[in-house]
């Protein structure tokens, strides 16, 4: 791709003289990716950050309502782990992940605690018909962390080569246009909202809901709607609300966390003004993710980022019409920014349910208007 790229831009330059400063800028790019792509300490911003977090392991529960589907899913978990792996280890020349008997699954909560070395791992509480899932985010992102929680779901998704952007040096000039408009990109100068500052403050609530499919914007646009819309009344600014929207890119080699951005901003916006900024801002997604991944970000930029946003709002979208199931995930220490909302939507034949499950890094988040929203305590997640 990369060769046929170069050839048609080098037939260009013979009409367009100015398209030898892109074929020297892809050059570049190719040179350092090929001295680079082998070596571990060579991490990107998002894989460098959270290495040297104090804890980047995420806490999942994904609860099912139907014992025959629970137990399908069950008798099929260590096949599709297998599988997992195997795509997983075919991107990573280090750190993968090691197959073992038990494959880091767990019917003893006590054998599941002890644990202390994995990339995931899972507790299986039949019972209550719930899956506890701890897993390791310096090695897990990405499409990593979507396509691990299929797993877990009888009906078969989407490859992550359709449901995912792919890296390509191609994306380039979306990354020039980013840079040339990186002053008017949203971010929080002034105003900050204030952090707790014991991890024993966080909070965290839950919310469920559904959405039907006859929407005039997408489904996707009307969740950051909902979302955005309650913040703003919840954090009570005299200022626009600052979000970034981590997207999935496919696998790449030895990139754990494999990403690009959008960062919008939410100031008293309709659906209609809020779906405009989300299109004029898609090109944030490709030009982040390129300069994710040649490594022209100051490693620092990873923390620097989340500390001029107020809420990142992550998302996992599935398919399943067979039975009902939730998820929900968070995580233990105090973020950088003051709001997480992560969101599982699963589509069915007639509606979308949703999953919100809020963290709260500040105690400025009011949510007493909305009694959808249940707090949650952490034991529900860590066990």
């Amino acid at each position: 791709m990369f060769e046929k790229l170069l050839i048609l831009l080098i037939l260009l330059s013979f009409f367009y003289e100015n398209i030898n400063y892109l074929i020297a800028s892809i050059l570049i790019f190719q040179i350092i990716d090929r001295t680079n792509r082998d070596k571990d300490d060579n991490l990107t911003i998002e894989d460098q950050y959270q290495r040297h977090r104090s804890d980047s392991i995420i806490y999942v529960t994904m609860e099912y309502e139907d014992e025959n589907y629970f137990e399908n899913v069950l008798q099929n978990l260590e096949d599709r782990l297998i599988e997992y792996n195997k795509n997983y280890n075919k991107y990573q020349n280090t750190n993968k992940i090691c197959y073992s008997e038990k494959n880091y699954i767990y019917y003893c909560k006590y054998k599941f605690m002890d644990d202390d070395n994995y990339h995931y791992k899972f507790f299986i509480d039949r019972q209550k018909m719930k899956v506890h899932c701890y897993l390791n985010h310096e090695f897990i992102g990405g499409s990593y962390l979507l396509t691990l929680f299929y797993c877990f779901i009888d009906t078969p998704q989407k490859s992550s080569k359709i449901l995912f952007p792919k890296s390509n040096i191609c994306n380039l000039v979306y990354s020039l246009k980013l840079l040339y408009n990186y002053r008017n990109i949203p971010r929080v100068k002034d105003s900050f909202v204030p952090l707790v500052s014991q991890k024993s403050d966080i909070k965290r609530y839950k919310k469920f809901y559904d959405l039907s499919l006859d929407q005039k914007f997408s489904t996707k646009t009307v969740i950051i709607y909902n979302i955005l819309e309650t913040l703003y009344k919840a954090l009570k600014l005299n200022r626009p609300v600052i979000c970034y929207l981590p997207i999935a890119f496919q696998e790449h080699p030895n990139i754990k966390n494999n990403i690009g951005i959008m960062c919008i901003s939410f100031d008293n916006d309709n659906l209609e003004t809020l779906d405009q900024k989300i299109y004029n801002s898609r090109y944030h997604i490709l030009g982040t993710n390129t300069l994710l991944l040649y490594n022209k970000f100051n490693k620092s930029k990873g923390t620097s980022l989340r500390k001029s946003i107020d809420v990142i709002i992550s998302f996992m979208l599935a398919k399943e019409d067979k039975a009902d199931f939730k998820v929900s995930w968070t995580y233990e220490n105090i973020g950088e920014y003051p709001v997480y909302v992560a969101v599982a939507s699963v589509m069915k034949k007639d509606k979308i349910q949703v999953t919100q499950t809020i963290t709260s890094n500040t105690s400025e988040l009011d949510l007493s208007f909305d009694d959808s929203y249940k707090e949650i305590p952490f034991s529900d997640y860590k066990l």
